[in-house]
C-alpha cells in the first residue's frame, strides 16, 4: 500500500467479518481485494471477490441482524469501516 489511508490494514487471509456475527457497520475498500465466502457444513463457497472502492456488509446499518457471509482480504487490503452514526 503505497498511499496512507484512514482505514485498517488487513493481512492477506485475515478475517474482516465472520459470517453469524452481529453487523452495524459497512465496509469500503480502499486499497487491495477481498473475497466473500459462505461458510457451509461441508466447507466454504467463494461468492465473490471485491476490488478498491467496492463495499459490503451495508445491511448491518439497517437491520440489527447477522453477517450472511464471511469476508476475508486477499493479499494486503486497506478497509474504512463506516458506522451508522458517522453515516448520518
Amino acid at each position: 500500500m503505497k498511499n496512507k489511508k484512514l482505514g485498517k490494514l488487513y493481512k492477506d487471509g485475515e478475517t474482516i467479518i465472520k459470517q453469524g456475527t452481529p453487523g452495524n457497520c459497512l465496509y469500503v475498500i480502499q486499497g487491495g481485494r477481498a473475497e466473500v465466502i459462505y461458510e457451509t457444513t461441508k466447507g466454504e463457497v467463494k461468492i465473490a471477490e471485491l476490488k478498491e472502492s467496492d463495499f459490503f456488509g451495508e445491511m448491518g446499518l439497517f437491520q440489527q441482524d447477522v453477517r450472511s457471509c464471511t469476508v476475508r482480504a486477499v493479499g494486503e487490503t486497506n478497509i474504512l469501516t463506516v458506522d451508522k452514526k458517522s453515516l448520518l
